[in-house]
């Protein structure tokens, strides 16, 4: 019992393997071709939100009734801007992909040895010294502002705060 599902998850591991290799693999040939799928994506993405937009307000007013419609009012009012902007944040995002020429890892063991690398060197007090020699710890140092920088601002979206959580 126990080699028949050492056998099933390993032909799964392996599978999953040869997939994850065809995707990076097959990917657009050129540049025009990528940005005609990634609008292509982005028009699907715009589409799907305003019908779940609609779905929504429809079981918000079958169910709730007036508080429903207003709901649902509510809902439809900030849809068109909602999309409109997300779509704005789509196109800049593409522009960056392409102006930092930007491609995912071909593989695991590519992230893996970047974390690697990257956790050598932190505990390592000669790279450090070098670092500090050279002057690129500027750049390390902006780097990491600019982490700090994304990471504060999650946070003030998930608390929908500036400062601290309102208690209201």
């Amino acid at each position: 019992m126990q080699s028949a599902t050492s056998l099933r998850l390993a032909s799964l591991r392996r599978s999953w393997q040869l997939s994850s290799r065809r995707q990076f693999a097959t990917g657009p040939s050129s540049g025009s071709d990528a940005a005609a799928k990634a609008q292509e994506t982005a028009a699907r993405a715009g589409k799907a939100a305003q019908e779940t937009a609609a779905k929504v307000g429809q079981f918000a007013s079958k169910y709730a009734g007036g508080v429903g419609q207003k709901v649902e009012h509510y809902l439809q009012s900030y849809r068109g801007p909602v999309v409109y902007n997300s779509q704005v944040v789509l196109q800049v995002l593409k522009q960056v992909y392409r102006a930092e020429k930007l491609a995912p890892p071909k593989s695991l063991a590519e992230v893996q040895s970047a974390y690697k690398t990257l956790f050598e060197n932190a505990k390592n007090l000669k790279y450090w010294q070098d670092l500090w020699a050279s002057g690129l710890w500027k750049k390390v140092a902006i780097g990491g502002l600019e982490v700090y920088g994304i990471f504060k601002i999650g946070e003030i979206i998930g608390r929908r705060s500036l400062i601290g959580y309102k208690l209201d």
